[in-house]
């Protein structure tokens, strides 16, 4: 399969890699600007046949599903956690409304989706009540679309999380917006979290 048509918009910011293990070679695995997650065998630079379909997984896919026509991308190079591949998400600024940022976790053997961390909180997860007058629904912009940092001894990741959308106004999204602008640090391994620290409230 020649990749080359997929690769258009690959993320200039980088690459992980996997080591493998003894059933499976090691991967070299990107993002791209239209939203895709690629695995090239790092040994015979061919798509990892095992991943995913030939190589790659759609990001989008649960991330934008009522909204199609809006930006889902990856900006940064995914992290790579034992047998995990962790992604952020780049989204747009304005409108308000747009798709997910969530934080997600994929089997770097079979790209399956592991777990996912809500960037913005839902009815009945802790500090969902930051979100006022049904303001949690479908805010795009609480996406960590640049580096986050792994302490690969403990298994933690530290995740920034960007300010929501719309940039310059917030009365939709009244209260003080958890998880935007806020330091998130996670178990990489299982996707909960272990501690934040929200820099501004209700940013605009």
């Amino acid at each position: 399969m020649d990749l080359s048509p997929r690769l258009r918009g690959a993320s200039a910011e980088g690459v992980a890699y996997w080591p493998g293990n003894k059933d499976n070679p090691p991967e070299i695995l990107f993002g791209t600007g239209h939203g895709l997650l690629i695995a090239v065998n790092a040994e015979t630079d061919k798509p990892a046949s095992c991943f995913g379909t030939d190589g790659i997984v759609d990001l989008k896919v649960g991330m934008k599903d009522k909204l199609p026509g809006v930006h889902y991308g990856l900006s940064s190079a995914p992290v790579v956690y034992k047998n995990l591949v962790l992604t952020g998400s780049h989204t747009q600024d304005s409108p308000g409304l747009g798709s997910k940022g969530d934080l997600r976790a994929w089997d770097a053997r079979t790209g399956k989706l592991v777990w996912t961390f809500h960037a913005v909180l839902l009815p009945g997860e802790p500090g969902h009540e930051t979100w006022i007058d049904g303001g949690w629904k479908g805010p795009s912009g609480v996406n960590a679309w640049t580096a986050f940092s792994l302490d690969a001894e403990t298994g933690t990741v530290f995740v920034p999380f960007d300010c929501p959308a719309y940039d310059f106004y917030g009365g939709d999204r009244k209260g003080d917006n958890l998880f935007g602008n806020t330091v998130v640090v996670i178990d990489a391994q299982t996707g909960k979290m272990k501690w934040y620290f929200q820099t501004v409230h209700h940013d605009i």
